[in-house]
């Protein structure tokens, strides 16, 4: 089977002295659906951005595909946290996903307005195009980073932490979102505090604590999960 990413000793530090990550050995199979798991501080977002390339690992490789990620990083979308994105800004929905497509100063073409609208369809949001930033819900704007992400057509979409500040129901409509790409074929690697969700929809999970502690099926059982976490910090949010 075909390998969406293929990761080898990746050690990764803060600062140049603080340790992220730990000589994380991972090979997600193309068409994978993934729930990152872990305690706060385990490295979890950090291993994301390691892949897309925000931060500078100190040893190790990373593949995308087959090759390495520089070459192969517009076949990966990014879904950011939640709280580290900016959604005061005086613009619309449209001219969001408009501007993660168009280069430079270029002008938008008939074409890229068709395909933000057939993004914003795809996610559940077209009816709120011309709806500024300031005037979405948590749900809504989290589905919003969705399209945009998705918007170059990415094979491996990565999302980090997209249930944390939604509601249940908005919750619920994200995983069945998330579901629905992958079985178009699409592999997701998601980082979640949402054990019981994440447990549910993915195909398998891998742990850290700054390092990989498991890899495997999403049947490990709550109290050895607790175990591995040291008492069950695996689910402090």
């Amino acid at each position: 089977m075909t390998s969406a990413l293929s990761v080898q000793d990746l050690t990764v530090y803060y600062d140049s002295r603080t340790l992220a990550l730990k000589d994380v050995n991972i090979e997600v199979p193309e068409g994978d659906f993934l729930g990152i798991l872990g305690p706060n501080g385990g490295g979890k977002s950090t291993f994301l951005k390691a892949i897309i390339g925000l931060v500078k690992p100190e040893k190790g490789t990373i593949r995308a595909f087959g090759k390495s990620i520089g070459k192969e990083r517009g076949l990966i979308g990014y879904v950011p946290q939640f709280s580290n994105v900016e959604h005061d800004f005086p613009i619309t929905v449209e001219q969001v996903l408009l501007t993660s497509l168009v280069n430079g100063f270029s002008r938008i073409s008939s074409a890229q307005k068709d395909k933000a609208h057939e993004v914003l369809g795809s996610v559940g949001i077209e009816n709120l195009a011309k709806r500024n930033l300031q005037e979405l819900s948590g749900g809504e704007f989290q589905r919003l980073l969705i399209a945009r992400a998705l918007c170059r057509d990415p094979r491996l979409l990565l999302l980090d932490e997209p249930t944390a500040s939604v509601d249940p129901q908005s919750r619920k409509t994200i995983f069945q979102l998330l579901g629905d790409l992958n079985r178009a074929g699409m592999t997701i690697m998601i980082v979640s505090h949402d054990t019981l969700s994440v447990s549910g929809s993915v195909k398998h999970i891998a742990c850290f604590t700054q390092t990989l502690v498991y890899h495997g099926e999403p049947s490990l059982s709550e109290s050895l999960i607790k175990e591995l976490y040291g008492g069950g910090l695996l689910f402090n949010a």
